[in-house]
């Protein structure tokens, strides 16, 4: 079983490695998570300079205590290798994780977990992994691609390209919720696949970032499903995505109780436990555990 790194990733802000001002605003934003992309936002031409910007940025700007990681090119493109070897390297000890992304099979995973394993040879600092879920044979190989290494965290959809392997057409702004259920039956298996194997999951953006009722409600939906935290592609969308994973203060408080009670039953050999009138089992303690754990961590930040 996984035991991911304690990290707060309610609000993931992916910004390109190419833009030194859209990377200033990702140091100084309220985002718990920022990741700097190689790929998609990244012209073939700039491939390389971005790399070099990337560990740049890394290194000189104040992130804070967010979580940090670069979204390198996907395994089999030609810039996937010297993406690992340089900022693997560079980035030393600031690095947290690394974001693969098109992920197809565990192959996948293997290859660039292995990649750190030859690189951290010479360090102390282990990288984590991220995959990204984004075609239809990812989905297929889910429980696989979840348990490929040990190094991996975080399981996170990404809507565009999935709709993209389906031959789908992307909902647009305020469609139905029939027109979304292309997306139900891959954003559950990366639910179920990640928890089962210890690692988080984490949905992916909501285009249009200037509907911020839209994302709110897909947040607060994301969230009662078993998702830890959203992809955010624009500042505005943080404060919403924070706010969609972040227990309210008597969510925290009834947690906190539920395991008290619990645990004080247990310890006088009782069978049947009470808080506010509902009988409680051990399934409420496990999900209230969680509030808990999840508060203790942002009191800690």
């Amino acid at each position: 079983m996984l035991t991911p790194p304690a990290r707060l990733r309610r609000s993931v802000l992916t910004t390109p490695a190419s833009n030194d001002r859209m990377l200033a605003k990702a140091a100084s934003s309220a985002a718990d998570y920022v990741i700097l992309d190689l790929e998609d936002s990244v012209a073939v031409g700039e491939k390389s300079s971005a790399r070099v910007a990337a560990c740049a940025a890394i290194g000189d700007l104040d992130w804070g205590r967010k979580v940090i990681g670069v979204r390198v090119n996907s395994v089999g493109t030609p810039w996937v290798l010297d993406d690992l070897l340089t900022v693997a390297r560079a980035a030393g000890a600031k690095l947290d994780v690394v974001v693969i992304p098109k992920v197809r099979s565990a192959a996948d995973v293997q290859f660039v977990s292995a990649v750190l394993d030859h690189v951290e040879l010479e360090s102390q600092h282990s990288i984590g992994l991220e995959v990204l879920i984004e075609e239809a044979a990812a989905v297929v190989n889910i429980s696989h691609i979840s348990n490929a290494s040990p190094r991996l965290e975080t399981v996170t959809f990404g809507p565009g390209d999935y709709a993209a392997s389906l031959r789908a057409i992307l909902p647009g702004p305020g469609a139905a919720d029939a027109e979304k259920a292309h997306a139900t039956f891959a954003r559950q298996s990366i639910v179920v696949a990640a928890r089962a194997a210890g690692a988080i999951p984490i949905d992916g953006p909501y285009a249009d970032f200037r509907d911020l009722g839209g994302f709110a409600e897909e947040a607060r939906l994301s969230r009662a499903s078993g998702f830890a935290g959203k992809w955010v592609i624009h500042p505005s969308q943080i404060e919403a995505a924070n706010a969609a994973f972040t227990p309210t203060r008597g969510e925290a408080d009834r947690a906190r109780l539920i395991c008290e009670t619990y645990e004080e039953a247990i310890r006088a050999g009782s069978g049947a436990v009470a808080v506010e009138g509902k009988m409680i089992d051990a399934a409420d303690v496990r999900i209230a555990a969680e509030v808990v754990a999840l508060s203790d961590l942002l009191s800690a930040s």
